[in-house]
């Protein structure tokens, strides 16, 4: 293949960071402007939807005051007002309610006989409306309730006698909301919102009374595709709808009993947005081209070539070449760095070796110290012949997670395990010693096997940090019977050798690793063994060793070994299956450790 100059790389791996910065850009700018137009859209709608609240709000406000002034002028005064009168007034111009008030606050007459005689200042909503005695000349209440009875909603406006007292004119619901319907039809007719935009004015029913040229008028909301919700209608919140089949940003508030709508088209916010952004990306791709250019430029320059050599030193100091020197001097810049870079492989160098040094002395004393704690000395109790037991252990490194142990509870026990703790090295070497240091001391304080593997779990699982377990197999050989007590923490099943059936796994359904979960328990099982008969115990190192096919040994290979063997000794059988492990490997590294134990019942104490 052709090589390339350093110069062309450079400039092609600058073109695609400046081209993958520019599409980032590009896609931060489409985000942050989508953003931005979506903010503006809320705000366009926000400002129009309020502005028409606000002025059907004013116009029937003003509407109700201008009605309240024209009858103080009919009436003339308070105190030459006739409650006759009103009662007439009331019922001609469909008023619900006419007071006159004097210059105390009194009611003197009133279309309603029993408001004459009230005083205002004895209701909150009523006292409001004492400001007309105080210089005001009007003044209007939002709909709500009455003083004198709270289940009567009423729209109240006052207007000032030229002599004192004033007026007060009281709307019931129904003539309120005409007054507000025939302003808020005004109020939407020839509005805009942008271009295409417009804004609808809807009655408590959800009929449309006003529109941008009356499109919509006198439809139900229904009927335009809008599924609007009172129950969950938020003011002033944009959402996304459908409106006669067109995608648009809506807003509504409630006022004075009606719904304002504001509709803008998705498609014109959409398209505000698409200019935008393809003028910032003209001006983008303007700015990156001529950043292109003025990196690739200075690029070219004697920096390509001196940084090629340097880059060659260091390629060959990081593939092991230590004593390498970096000598590029045709700058004084260049003079530091290689100075900088030999005085730095040269410190390296130092604390390699003496790091490596270190590093072997520590681990030949962890695995002294692992090693010591596994017994190792067989026959272990030469005067004891019900039993012949080997175990061996084989780490993938210096120092391993797999361990077994066994030792000898009172006279006429024995007990046994074997355990594979997760992960490898001096982490899974110092969980390994806490979890044989707990279970042989709970099996020697006289637990059953199942409490031993409980008690474990709990004080494992105690600042667990690291979450490391351990799955284990233990037992508990009763030497006069043969009868084993034995539970499984989550290992492989044993093999046992039967005088007459030959070899087969102990499958037994186990339970939880150590290390997991705390409040585990374990369910103890029994086995019995006739003298001469034996149990082979092991860890997943043997059945998951693999060769350079990475093909597993297996349990199928380990079983058929066994039945081959069976007649041999137990330090016999534990190295053979090692022996055989290696030969099925080849050159194939370790990559678990490979940890064995054999024991034989003989059933006979001389």
């Amino acid at each position: 293949m052709k090589k390339r100059r350093i110069a062309e790389l450079v400039a092609r791996w600058l073109l695609l960071a400046v081209a993958a910065a520019f599409v980032l850009s590009v896609a931060l700018t489409y985000v942050l402007l989508t953003k931005y137009a979506l903010k503006n859209t809320e705000d366009l709608l926000s400002r129009n939807v309020q502005d028409v609240s606000e002025d059907i709000r004013h116009m029937a406000n003003r509407s109700v005051l201008d009605y309240a002034a024209s009858f103080a002028g009919w009436i003339g005064s308070a105190d030459g007002a006739d409650s006759a009168f009103l009662v007439k007034l009331a019922e001609t111009n469909d008023v619900a309610e006419l007071n006159c008030v004097d210059k105390n606050g009194i009611i003197r007459a009133s279309n309603i006989p029993e408001h004459i005689g009230y005083d205002m200042r004895s209701g909150e909503q009523s006292s409001e409306f004492l400001c007309l005695l105080e210089g005001e000349t009007e003044y209007v209440q939002d709909y709500g309730p009455t003083t004198y009875d709270q289940n009567v909603f009423r729209k109240y406006s006052g207007a000032a006698f030229s002599d004192g007292g004033f007026l007060q004119v009281g709307l019931d619901g129904d003539q309120y909301f005409a007054f507000v319907a025939s302003h808020a039809k005004i109020a939407v007719l020839n509005r805009h919102i942008g271009r295409t935009g417009s804004l609808l004015v809807c009655s408590g029913s959800q009929t449309v009374i006003s529109s941008l040229g009356g499109k919509y008028q006198d439809r139900s909301l229904d009927e335009t595709g809008l599924v609007f919700d009172p129950a969950r209608y938020t003011p002033y919140d944009c959402f996304r709808g459908r409106i006669d089949g067109k995608d648009s940003f809506l807003m509504i508030n409630e006022t004075q009993g009606f719904y304002i709508i504001g509709i803008y088209p998705v498609s014109e916010a959409e398209a505000d947005r698409t200019m935008t952004v393809v003028t910032g990306v003209l001006m983008e791709t303007g700015v990156f081209l001529v950043l292109f250019l003025l990196l690739l430029s200075l690029l070219r320059g004697q920096i390509v070539n001196r940084i090629t050599e340097v880059n060659r030193t260091l390629n060959a100091i990081a593939a092991g070449d230590l004593d390498k020197k970096v000598d590029v001097r045709s700058a004084v810049e260049f003079d530091e760095l290689s100075d900088d870079i030999n005085s730095t492989v040269d410190t390296l160098k130092r604390y390699i070796a003496e790091a490596a040094a270190r590093i072997d002395q520590e681990l030949e004393f962890a695995r002294a110290i692992q090693l010591s704690s596994l017994p190792r000395i067989f026959p272990p109790y030469p005067d004891r012949t019900e039993f012949e037991i080997y175990a061996s252990m084989n780490t993938a490194k210096e120092v391993g997670g797999d361990f077994y142990d066994f030792f000898l509870l009172g006279e006429s026990r024995l007990a046994f395990l074997i355990a594979d703790v997760s992960g490898k090295g001096i982490p899974a070497a110092m969980f390994m010693m806490t979890a044989k240091t707990l279970l042989k001391s709970y099996a020697e304080a006289g637990r059953e096997v199942q409490e031993v593997l409980a008690l474990a779990n709990q004080r494992l699982c105690e600042n667990n940090d690291a979450e490391m377990f351990v799955t284990a197999w233990m037992g508990i050989l009763d030497l006069q019977t043969g009868r084993i007590r034995f539970a499984n923490a989550g290992h492989n099943p044993p093999l046992v050798r039967r005088l007459e059936g030959g070899v087969s796994f102990l499958r037994t359904k186990p339970n939880l690793v150590l290390g997991w979960m705390e409040g585990l328990r374990f369910e103890a099982q029994s086995l019995e063994l006739k003298p001469g008969e034996e149990i082979f115990l092991y860890t997943d190192g043997v059945t998951e060793a693999s060769d350079r096919e990475d093909s597993f040994y297996g349990e199928d290979r380990l079983l058929r070994f066994l039945q081959e063997h069976s007649f041999a000794g137990a330090e016999e059988l534990c190295q053979g299956v090692k022996d055989d492990v290696d030969r099925f490997v080849g050159d194939a590294p370790q990559f678990d450790d490979i940890t064995v134990l054999s024991l034989r019942y003989r059933g006979d104490k001389r």
